[in-house]
């Protein structure tokens, strides 16, 4: 089965397990025979393991995974594929493992109660 067509067959409310490890590992079959499409292909996989994992909502990651394919079978068809258009799918499924908008961002340095410089501690008598 291709990559297009496994993510056409992903069911977003019960994606199968073994389906997902099967065309994460066919995606990553395709990055290693094909190394102009190579961070595509891994950025793929790894997407679809995220699912697996319960990592990446497959909901969101469906239609993204849709398009990436798409790219990537497009691309590995041209003699010189477009950096762009596969930077472009790469990005687009990286957003999936940010943070989501409603969960609370992590925690900076401004955050903390007490922030001093280790050369600006002096001992108080």
């Amino acid at each position: 089965m291709d990559l297009e067509a496994a993510v056409a067959a992903l069911n977003p409310d019960a994606p199968d397990a073994g389906a997902l490890a099967d065309a994460a590992a066919h995606a990553d079959r395709i990055a290693d025979e094909s190394p102009a499409v190579a961070q595509l292909a891994r950025t793929i996989a790894r997407t679809l393991r995220g699912i697996g994992d319960g990592l990446v909502q497959p909901h969101h990651a469906q239609w993204r995974l849709a398009s990436a394919t798409f790219t990537l079978a497009q691309e590995r068809a041209h003699e010189a594929p477009s950096a762009v258009a596969l930077a472009g799918a790469v990005l687009d499924l990286e957003t999936l493992f940010a943070p989501l908008p409603d969960s609370p961002a992590p925690p900076t340095a401004a955050d903390a109660d007490i922030i001093h410089p280790a050369n600006l501690i002096r001992r108080r008598d």
